[in-house]
């Protein structure tokens, strides 16, 4: 059964997010629904991942796991609206996504379910996400970050439950501690 969520994963470098991330691409490929990594570089973490051109990812099948990566975000992300029936990573999403969200991302989230994909963003940290991002995301994924919630008081839902969970995180010696909340 899909859950077609919108997660957040924030953590600084060397915490365990892509390490995380690559057990939840075994899952799915267990699952055989396709995957897509986007990245603006050739990341050596998916090095064995099958490189497509943005072209060909609406020629994805159930059961394929590619990446597409380059310096053409805006064209990736476009390429990304033909992705259907799968899991989405957008491996470090502050390249990807401005502070203020690109309509390409909005239709990415927005026709998630429709689409029936699970997208995950990944960001440093919680001032690199969007505010209009964690508004419609349905969990956040923390690990240990550089900042503190605080900086988007204003913009979390569940806030208290963030604040607690990241507190717990940053305070675990497990240099790979994360946490899950759900906001939505």
């Amino acid at each position: 059964m899909r859950i077609n969520k919108v997660s957040l994963v924030l953590g600084r470098r060397g915490t365990g997010k892509t390490y995380y991330i690559k057990k939840v691409i075994r899952s799915f490929l267990v699952r055989m629904l396709k995957v897509l990594v986007v990245d603006t570089l050739d990341h050596p973490s998916y090095a064995g991942v099958k490189t497509i051109q943005p072209s060909g990812i609406a020629r994805m099948r159930a059961g394929d796991c590619c990446r597409c990566w380059g310096s053409d975000t805006d064209g990736i992300l476009a390429a990304c609206e033909n992705f259907k029936n799968g899991l989405l990573v957008i491996e470090d999403a502050t390249k990807f996504i401005e502070g203020r969200l690109q309509d390409s991302v909005k239709r990415l989230v927005y026709d998630s379910k429709q689409k029936n994909v699970d997208i995950i963003f990944i960001f440093h940290g919680f001032v690199a996400c969007p505010p209009a991002l964690f508004r419609i995301c349905d969990n956040i994924l923390m690990f240990k970050t550089g900042d503190t919630p605080d900086v988007r008081k204003n913009d979390l839902p569940a806030f208290e439950e963030v604040v607690k969970a990241h507190n717990a995180v940053m305070a675990d010696k497990n240099p790979y501690a994360h946490k899950l909340v759900n906001v939505y």
